[in-house]
């Protein structure tokens, strides 16, 4: 009898974690389509309708690539970077083509049948986006790297922008707060996960001590 009940508790606390998840994944699913819909409206009235009728379509793709992958907790991690791709290529083109990407995967990690929480990257990839590369001069890159690391992933998401000490001085207010609290979210959905997992960031510099960019590092444990 007592097993039973201890069975119970522990069955009781992981649904109580998972509902946790699922909780602060809502607030940020709502958060990623609305800036998503704000950059339509912003290159539509640029009126530029063969333009607007691409990105129009890499909206439609990526709705449904975010409706997929929002079913579920975690998903396939082929499937968040396709959502992401579509994503940035969104971004990129709002911003006339200011800055480039890459996505690299380690070849250890198996991205067609290892899963990672869903929308855990996008916020940063959106920092790194409207707060770092948006307002360098030229160059711009942005990377996303996955790699294996003993039982975890640990993934990297990469600027080359102006840093985050510039980016708060330009007081881009109701934008930084937007990020925030989809950051503050993420740190609480990485502390429900077992001991290991963590998040970081990191102010890059020259030798001379000026910024040259952003790394955030999210590790996580792999879940297969």
């Amino acid at each position: 009898q007592y097993k039973a009940i201890a069975n119970q508790q522990e069955k009781i606390k992981a649904m109580n974690q998972a509902l946790k998840a699922q909780a602060l994944k809502a607030q940020m699913d709502p958060h990623f389509m609305f800036n998503v819909l704000n950059s339509i409206q912003h290159f539509i009235l640029e009126n530029n309708a063969e333009a607007a009728l691409g990105y129009m379509s890499k909206f439609s793709r990526l709705t449904r690539q975010v409706l997929e992958n929002s079913v579920n907790e975690t998903v396939l991690i082929a499937d968040e970077l396709k959502a992401l791709t579509y994503y940035i290529e969104l971004e990129k083109l709002r911003f006339d083509n200011h800055f480039n990407f890459t996505i690299e995967a380690d070849e250890q990690i198996d991205i067609q049948n290892t899963e990672i929480p869903s929308m855990l990257l996008q916020p940063y990839v959106e920092n790194a986006i409207l707060h770092g590369l948006r307002h360098k001069a030229s160059g711009g890159l942005l990377q996303i790297i996955l790699l294996y690391q003993y039982g975890f992933i640990l993934c990297i998401i990469q600027d080359n922008g102006i840093g985050r000490l510039a980016a708060a001085a330009l007081k881009d207010k109701q934008s930084k707060a937007h990020i925030s609290r989809a950051t503050d979210t993420n740190i609480s959905r990485i502390a429900l996960l077992q001991s290991g997992a963590h998040i970081v960031t990191i102010d890059l510099s020259n030798e001379d001590g000026s910024p040259k960019g952003t790394r955030v590092e999210i590790k996580i444990p792999i879940n297969d």
